[in-house]
């Protein structure tokens, strides 16, 4: 489940040229937000969402976003969190460190369920959850957009909501990060892309610089 929020108000996309209702425009902007993640394979606000992803052999367990907080870790199918004292959250804002959770696989605490010593401590419960999939919650994105991502939003939205007839258009069919239908329309002069695209070349263009190359994971 993911918590979707803007990249631009309603006042920034009506300056850009959006038309509508305000529950229009709004809604342009979250298919635009789509749009841009997709195209950038980065989320450009904090996002409370839950992402499965697997152990590795080392006890790390990476996720595709930039940790902004993890508030709980659960080995999949369980019906209880992992005890905080297990992992160690790990984040890309400290330079140099990956993006997930890193299962401690040194010492021991006899309070914790499968890290008490006479069982193996960490290690033990490191090797238990190696190849193994976990839930974790929390929240992930940069900080805050980039400039480049308020404009590219704004001009979307404006795009997304533009009324009369459009000249060398044609529509692709898609689909949002909630699974909901959406139509993005392209310019046919354009040549269909061989790697993504928001559907709007201006946007394309100045977003070029953001891409990122994360590797999907699935999302509960």
């Amino acid at each position: 489940r993911r918590l979707t929020m803007a990249y631009c108000t309603v006042e920034e996309a009506r300056r850009a040229g959006a038309t509508g209702t305000d529950a229009e425009v709004t809604s342009a902007i979250g298919s635009a937000r789509t749009l841009i993640d997709r195209f950038t394979r980065t989320w450009w606000e904090p996002t409370a969402v839950t992402f499965s992803a697997r152990v590795g052999s080392d006890g790390f367990a990476p996720v595709p976003q930039q940790v902004q907080s993890v508030t709980s870790v659960t080995e999949d199918q369980a019906s209880t969190a992992l005890d905080s004292g297990v992992y160690v959250t790990r984040s890309s804002t400290v330079p140099g460190e990956p993006d997930g959770v890193q299962i401690k696989t040194v010492g021991a605490d006899p309070l914790i369920l499968g890290a008490e010593p006479w069982v193996g401590g960490y290690g033990a419960l490191a090797r238990r959850l190696g190849g193994r999939r976990v839930l974790i919650e929390g929240s992930f994105g940069q900080t805050t957009p980039d400039p480049l991502v308020v404009e590219a939003a704004a001009q979307l939205a404006a795009w997304l909501t533009a009324d009369g007839p459009r000249e060398r258009m044609t529509e692709v069919a898609s689909a949002d990060a909630e699974g909901n239908s959406l139509t993005i329309t392209m310019d046919a002069d354009t040549p269909q892309p061989v790697v993504r695209t928001t559907g709007l070349g201006s946007v394309d263009a100045a977003l070029a610089a953001l891409l990122g190359g994360h590797s999907p994971v699935r999302m509960s």
